[in-house]
């Protein structure tokens, strides 16, 4: 019923630039479900949001959710507590699956010591990607790299999806796919770290539609050393079910690093996937690992 509702108020907004214009100045209770109902044509707009300046176009659903300042708030306020509470003056983050470059902006906007490595291998989104960090006079702190980082050192096919919905690229071949393939270099994470010396990294955040394991793979020597503090990882459950894997390979993962699941990140969803109530193939969510132990997540309770 409720998304009936908002699909309903989804099509009447679409007809009208200034209820547009109006719905991304606003914000109250379900207005997420509203912007997700809806459909627009292709318009490209330049706006700011959170002090960023973004070039965006409002036909794909990721962009639209940044102009309606509804994307992954929650994420946000998670990870603002516990970097907040870092002490380093100068995080370093990996941004893998960067899209438009959401995370990457943010992050080199609140923190004017940060160094952020963005990894995008879609060549038109990377190309968006490098657009939206010229905008803004702190998108020096972020380095762009049209690479997908992976298990491998080389080059391989990537599955471009459709221009409404550019999240959904891979590596990976799946049934739905019937957009562009395109080659892209790939590297392991292991070897970019060691190129460029870091010792630390304060956030590796990971979007990269079901090759996560590809990339944690390429990333061994990185978590035997302990390299990184936090770790944003998206687990959608359809591509991870198509690929044979499930939500205890992922967590076992991080388990045997010593990492564990943050409950201030959709922790009730969790609790149930984990009692078997909740079928985890039908899931798509972040979930935040860290140390186990670590106190800025105990003080987040």
């Amino acid at each position: 019923m409720l998304a009936r509702i908002a699909a309903l108020i989804a099509a009447l907004l679409a007809r009208s630039g200034c209820l547009l214009r109006g719905l991304a100045r606003v914000s109250f209770k379900g207005k997420s479900l509203i912007v997700n109902q809806m459909t627009l044509p292709p318009q490209e707009v330049q706006c700011e949001r959170d002090g960023i300046s973004y070039r965006l176009e409002l036909s794909d659903d990721v962009q639209r959710l940044i102009y309606f300042n509804v994307f992954e708030r929650s994420e946000l306020a998670v990870l603002w507590r516990l970097l907040d509470r870092s002490d380093t003056e100068n995080p370093v983050c990996v941004d893998a699956g960067a899209n438009v470059g959401f995370y990457s902006l943010q992050i080199a906007n609140r923190y004017p010591k940060s160094v952020v490595h963005a990894f995008e291998p879609d060549p038109d989104v990377y190309e968006r990607l490098v657009s939206n960090c010229a905008l803004n006079s702190f998108g020096e702190r972020i380095s762009c790299h049209r690479l997908a980082l992976c298990s491998t050192d080389g080059e391989a096919d990537f599955h471009r999806s459709s221009a409404d919905h550019t999240g959904w690229g891979s590596l990976t071949r799946f049934e739905d796919f019937a957009g562009q393939v395109v080659p892209v270099e790939t590297m392991r994470l292991d070897r970019f770290i060691q190129n460029e010396n870091i010792s630390h990294v304060d956030l590796l955040k990971i979007d990269v539609e079901a090759n996560e394991f590809d990339l944690l793979a390429g990333a061994q020597n990185a978590f035997e050393n302990k390299v990184f503090d936090y770790i944003l990882i998206e687990f959608n459950g359809p591509r991870m079910a198509q690929k044979g894997k499930t939500f205890s390979d992922y967590t076992d993962f991080f388990e045997r690093f010593g990492y564990t699941i943050c409950p201030r990140l959709n922790g009730p969803l969790v609790d149930k996937i984990r009692m078997g109530t909740i079928d985890p193939s039908g899931v798509c969510i972040n979930l935040l690992f860290a140390p186990q132990n670590d106190a800025a997540i105990k003080g987040l309770d």
